[in-house]
């Protein structure tokens, strides 16, 4: 299965309430605007990971290889209720524009969707809130966290970190003052950022060719920096049981309802496709 970014969806969806609520949410995210996903039929996804390829040897003549077999560890990950209700007073009617009123309303839930997937996207825990899913910092361990110990961002640092996914970063995420911290720290050091355009002609930069994704400084502590594989095989990428939903429920008492909901979580079939830098000195 391949997965399909929520910037692309948008484009062959005809509903203009879904499709503007879906377009608000990409624009808001540069999580996802960027993050592939993939159409579930169940309320669960369910993979394999490769624990140890068995290994291969050399063999004299006349004799056997040495056979130990590949193993592997199951994992499962379910689906998460992400949404909210819109609801406007049919009071609004007889004062101002209803239809101006709950598009904004709309839009203004449509963000906090965003922000909250994104927030989870890197912060969440299961441990704390079931009810969510895990987030990188949880999912990030061992041999795939760069740790700085306090030393300050340097453009090897960052190199390191690419190094530590298995075939090449897509993305680079980090907040908005580590990237100002960047672009003045590689100005001063005639280091090359290369400048290019979002999904939707943004301006974004670029180091050694890979997209820097900027989000909002409450999301991603000053002291890290994360790198990302997409793919379901390759490294991450989300999963959802058909679309967000954005329904226009009309007249419900005294209040006009839309109800946005979507069904949707993260998988890392491939742990090596992801990567983080912490402990950096600004």
């Amino acid at each position: 299965m391949t997965g399909i970014t929520l910037t692309e969806a948008s484009k062959m969806i005809h509903t203009p309430l879904k499709k503007g609520v879906i377009e608000t949410i990409a624009r808001e995210s540069a999580v996802l605007e960027v993050l592939p996903f993939t159409n579930l039929n169940g309320n669960a996804y369910s993979f394999i990971r490769e624990v140890s390829d068995g290994g291969v040897s050399f063999r004299a003549v006349n004799e056997d290889y040495i056979t130990e077999n590949p193993t592997y560890s199951n994992h499962v990950e379910r689906l998460t209720l992400l949404g909210s209700k819109v609801e406007v007073d049919r009071f609004i009617e007889l004062t101002q524009n209803i239809h101006n009123v709950r598009a904004e309303a709309t839009a203004s839930k449509a963000r906090a969707i965003a922000n909250a997937f994104t927030d989870t996207f890197f912060n969440g825990d299961t441990a704390t809130n079931p009810l969510a899913f895990d987030g990188l910092n949880k999912r990030i361990t061992g041999n795939q966290v760069v740790d700085a110990g306090g030393f300050p961002l340097h453009s090897g640092l960052i190199h390191q970190l690419l190094d530590k996914v298995q075939g090449g970063a897509d993305i680079i995420f980090m907040n908005k003052q580590t990237r100002r911290k960047l672009t003045g720290l590689f100005m001063v050091q005639n280091t090359y950022i290369q400048a290019g355009q979002d999904a939707f002609g943004r301006p974004q930069q670029r180091f050694a060719d890979v997209p820097i994704g900027v989000v909002e400084d409450m999301f991603i502590p000053d002291n890290s920096i994360y790198a990302v594989k997409f793919g379901e095989d390759a490294g991450l990428a989300g999963i959802q049981a058909g679309e967000l939903t954005a329904v226009d429920n009309g007249l419900r008492g005294t209040m006009y309802e839309t109800l946005i909901e979507w069904y949707v979580s993260i998988i890392d079939c491939n742990p090596n496709g992801m990567a983080r830098l912490k402990g950096i000195s600004l």
